[in-house]
C-alpha cells in the first residue's frame, strides 16, 4: 500500500493501472539516474580542483628551484 502525493493530492500506487504503473518507475528511473549525474558530476568538480592543486604545487615548486639556482 504505497502512497504518492503529488500537489498535495494522495494516490494509492496500488491502484494504478499499467500505464500509470510504468510512468511511476520512469519518474523513479529519472530521479535515480539524476543522483548517479549528480554524484558523477561532484566527482568530477572534486577531481578537477585536486589535478588543478597538483599542477599548481609543482608549477610552484619549479618557481622555487629556478630562483634558488645561482646564475
Amino acid at each position: 500500500m504505497a502512497k504518492l502525493t503529488i500537489d498535495e493530492t494522495e494516490y494509492e500506487t496500488d491502484d494504478f493501472n499499467e500505464d500509470q504503473k510504468n510512468l511511476l518507475v520512469e519518474i523513479n528511473y529519472n530521479a535515480s539516474l539524476q543522483k548517479q549525474k549528480g554524484y558523477e558530476a561532484h566527482s568530477l568538480k572534486f577531481t578537477s580542483e585536486a589535478l588543478v592543486k597538483k599542477l599548481r604545487e609543482t608549477l610552484e615548486e619549479e618557481t622555487k628551484e629556478k630562483k634558488a639556482k645561482p646564475k
